[in-house]
Parts: C-alpha cells; structure tokens; sequence
C-alpha cells in the first residue's frame, strides 16, 4: 500500500517531533550513567528472549517462509551474545583512558573520556530486519546515546513485534520506532542526527 501526501506529511511532521524532543534531552542529560545503560541492555536482552518465537514467525510470514532455526542462529542468538558481551565490558569502556602527555607537557596528566554523541539515527534494511534494528541500537545504548530507528517498510510483521518489543523497554524519548515508506525513509536521513547507521549493500568487487 502506497502511502498519500497527507498520511507522509503528517508521518514526517511526529517524527520530527520526536527528534526535537530526544535532542533537548541530550542537552538536559547528556550523560547516562552505567546503571542506566546496563539496566536498558538487560531488559533488551529479557525482552529478546522472551519474544524469540514471536520474531521467528514474524519474520517467516514477511518473508513468505523462513526456518525458525534460521532466525535463531542468525540473529536472536547472535544478539543475546552481544548483550552478554557488551554487559561484561562496558564498566572499564566507560572509565577514562591515560594518555601520555609527550615531552612539551611534562607534568601534566591527561586522559580521553568516552562521551555520548547524542541521537543517533539507525536506517534498517528489509534482508536482516532483527539483526541490523537491534546490533546497532546495542552498541548506541551502551555508548549513552538516544536512538531513532527507521524500519523498513516490506517487513510489517516483524515491525510490529520490534515496535513492541522496544516499547516494552524504552520510552520514545529514549528509542523511537519510526515507520513509512520513501519519502519518510529520505526525510529520515534529513535529520540532523549526530550519529546515523546505514548499512551499505557490498558491490560485486567489494567496495
């Protein structure tokens, strides 16, 4: 189904309304602490787990057919782990780094601390709906940041358990489900976010 002018326009109009509202929040607390972060990976990672069966047959069903085992290997799986991963190193990625200052500043101390980047953008392709939605929102949770993620519009019935899913965790403010067709996916990518994750398809070549 082809979206009208008037349903894309007032799609764009929310989500504009959305990443206002997540960048005024960064300048309000641009600092999640640990517990913070750690606690919104753990009921990511309960929330995963608990829907795991919900995601396979979402995904078979947008895609006419897919093995649930398949789902399972290549993506809820994989995600558990990163969670798992990130959970277990995220205390010592936090903490500041020691720098050497170098000769013209002998007596000086400096360090490199890690620092949210602010609202970051997510653009979801149709092949790897759940892995490529949830990989990168891990990685800019953990990091402290606000997400917006843009899902694709061939996978409706994945969307809809994701769109869940999230919501069962996080508030809008923290991690917005952004849905539409082209012209909300181009006004997407229009947002001045601070940090936007794109996945490139490969060339033939590699490139």
């Amino acid at each position: 189904m082809t979206e009208t002018s008037s349903e894309w326009l007032e799609d764009v109009r929310a989500m504009r309304e959305v990443f206002d509202q997540q960048k005024a929040l960064v300048s309000q607390f641009p600092f999640p602490d640990y517990m913070h972060r750690i606690d919104g990976l753990k009921q990511l990672r309960q929330a995963i787990k608990d829907r795991h069966e919900v995601l396979q047959q979402a995904l078979s069903e947008d895609y006419g057919h897919r093995a649930f085992g398949d789902t399972e290997i290549a993506d809820i799986l994989p995600l558990i782990h990163q969670i798992d991963y990130t959970r277990r190193r995220l205390k010592r990625w936090m903490k500041p780094q020691k720098r050497r200052p170098g000769i013209t500043l002998l007596g000086t101390k400096l360090a490199v601390h890690q620092q949210p980047k602010g609202v970051v953008g997510i653009v979801v392709p149709w092949n790897f709906p759940i892995m490529l939605a949830v990989s990168p929102l891990i990685c800019a949770l953990a990091a402290g940041n606000r997400v917006m993620l843009k899902l694709s519009e061939f996978t409706p019935k994945t969307n809809q358990v994701l769109r869940e899913l999230i919501a069962d965790v996080f508030s809008p403010h923290e991690v917005a489900v952004i849905e539409g067709e082209v012209e909300v996916s181009r006004r997407f990518t229009e947002l001045e976010f601070d940090h936007l994750f794109l996945p490139v398809r490969p060339t033939l070549d590699g490139k």
